[in-house]
């Protein structure tokens, strides 16, 4: 168990230039998304409500986090809804997946290539053979 925390601590290696990149500092591609989850991001503050008050008839405690009834109102918040408007959420979410899969622009590989210790030789390789194309 000690092994495991030590492997995957972010503050190992932080003295190295050749420090392997930790699950802390490796970017995580973004997760896809659909319609009921943006529907849920934009009404959070209503289905929230919602859930304290069923849980205040219940009897138990509104503050605490129940997931399975948060993600059933939030079922029954979109069902409620026309086609027209889970259309518009659908298409939100395809947008955004869209986004998400995109290549990123070069200048943003620079901005990230410059902030890692080991690439600093090669990104200066890179960007003199760029001006010399130019």
């Amino acid at each position: 168990m000690l092994r495991w925390f030590s492997n995957h601590s972010p503050l190992q290696n932080l003295c190295s230039d050749s420090a392997p990149l930790t699950p802390f500092t490796t970017p995580k591609c973004p997760r896809a998304t659909n319609g009921p989850r943006i529907f849920a991001e934009e009404h959070k503050r209503e289905i929230v409500n919602l859930m304290a008050e069923e849980k205040e008839k219940e009897g138990g405690i509104p503050e605490l986090a129940n997931f399975t009834r948060y993600r059933n109102i939030k079922q029954e918040l979109y069902d409620q809804l026309t086609d027209e408007e889970r259309l518009a959420y659908e298409e939100k979410a395809a947008e955004l997946n869209k986004a998400h899969k995109a290549l990123p622009e070069r200048s943003e590989i620079f901005e990230y290539v410059e902030c890692l210790p080991s690439a600093k030789g090669s990104l200066a390789y890179l960007s003199t053979t760029e001006t010399n194309k130019t």
